[in-house]
């Protein structure tokens, strides 16, 4: 079974690799709209059969979207 299936159509992964200039061999990041749909995608890679052999580094988020945009989101009356 493939842990990103049901995140298909809701995220966008793009893996790259590593330069050797820190700590881990290649990168996944994460595209998608809500990001309940990111927590999803993340809690759901990192509780398959396979993960316990993983070492996960930090996970972090961000918004891309105009500052007016990103503040009415996260402000309040924004």
């Amino acid at each position: 079974m493939r842990s990103g299936g049901p995140s298909a159509g809701r995220i966008v992964q793009l893996i790259t690799g590593s330069t050797g200039i820190d700590d881990w061999e290649w990168g996944v990041t994460l595209f998608g709209v809500h990001p309940d749909d990111l927590k999803e995608c993340v809690y759901t890679m990192r509780s398959t059969r396979v993960a316990r052999f993983a070492e996960f580094g930090p996970f972090l988020t961000g918004m891309v979207a105009p500052v007016e945009t990103v503040l009415a989101q996260i402000v309040p009356g924004g």
